[in-house]
């Protein structure tokens, strides 16, 4: 099965085609707009190579310049009728070469070569760091930049940035706030650490990763040292069977003894497309959390 966390890899190796071959095709196919933009010029043919950046594209409006997408770009349902040309950081230089793209916007790539490629194919490459949760509003903006929708970018960008901080827990408070496990895959398990916009989601939700002090945003850890960590909540953003997690630990030795599996404060029941995209949803993905550590119903 694959892991609907396939986006967060990071391996290194890739596959292109001869370049010889591509620049010639660049050069007779030259690109074409895909509608005009407000002030008369052609709008950008953008691809983009992250799911969190095909969102926020859609949401600030700019839907209709996307040509590519990866096949984990998902949301919203319009995107389903833009062309996929290959998966998260991993395009195929064929399909981005057919869409005529003006525009190549990622967050990662597994080939680190690849934007001089793009570059030589008279493709403007854009990095838009979108790691943490602070990450984001400045994300949306350059995305708006760049795509012709400022305007719309601007109000996006406050919109979250408002919300994040009428979340933020309140200044001084006496509560400790759980301790948290987070896993993003079970084999082999996975977690995140404080470098991880996860982890800025847990906190704004009110809660501690028992990562926190760990510099590093996605790695493995072993059942010991989770066990001895002894986290008051378990959250799992990767169950194969949303529901079903607190039964299988409560029937797995080891798990069993955990506060949190005791107190039966294991969940579960999380669209992984939300609380693990650093988009425009993210609000909603801060709600779900905390929700679960407040033992509250998310807002409507």
């Amino acid at each position: 099965m694959k892991s609907p966390f396939a986006y967060l890899s990071r391996f290194r190796c890739f596959r292109l085609a001869p370049l010889v071959a591509l620049l010639g095709l660049a050069a007779c196919r030259p690109p074409t707009p895909v509608a005009a933009s407000g002030s008369g010029d052609p709008a950008p043919r953008i691809v983009s190579l992250a799911p969190s950046l095909t969102e926020i594209l859609f949401a600030i409006g700019a839907g209709g310049c996307v040509v590519g997408r990866t096949d984990v770009c998902n949301y919203p349902p319009d995107a389903a009728a833009v062309p996929v040309v290959g998966g998260f950081g991993k395009p195929s230089i064929e399909a981005l070469a057919a869409q005529k793209p003006t525009h190549i916007f990622s967050v990662d790539l597994e080939d680190q070569s690849l934007p001089l490629l793009f570059t030589r194919l008279g493709w403007r490459s854009e990095r838009i760091p979108c790691s943490r949760l602070d990450d984001i509003p400045n994300a949306v903006l350059a995305v708006g930049r760049l795509s012709g929708r400022t305007n719309a970018a601007v109000r996006l960008a406050d919109e979250i940035r408002t919300g994040v901080a009428s979340r933020l827990p309140a200044a001084g408070r006496t509560a400790t706030p759980p301790s948290v496990l987070v896993i993003v895959w079970w084999e082999p398990l996975m977690t995140v650490g404080r470098p991880s916009f996860i982890a800025d989601l847990v906190t704004l939700a009110g809660g501690r990763i028992i990562t926190s002090d760990i510099d590093r945003d996605y790695f493995t850890v072993s059942e010991e040292w989770v066990l001895r960590q002894n986290p008051d909540v378990i959250l799992s953003l990767g169950a194969a069977t949303p529901g079903g997690t607190l039964g299988r630990l409560r029937g797995t030795t080891g798990w069993r003894a955990l506060q949190s599996v005791k107190d039966g404060r294991v969940y579960d029941a999380f669209d992984p497309d939300i609380v693990c995209r650093p988009g425009p949803r993210i609000l909603t993905a801060a709600d779900q959390i905390r929700a679960v550590l407040s033992d509250q119903p998310p807002p409507p």
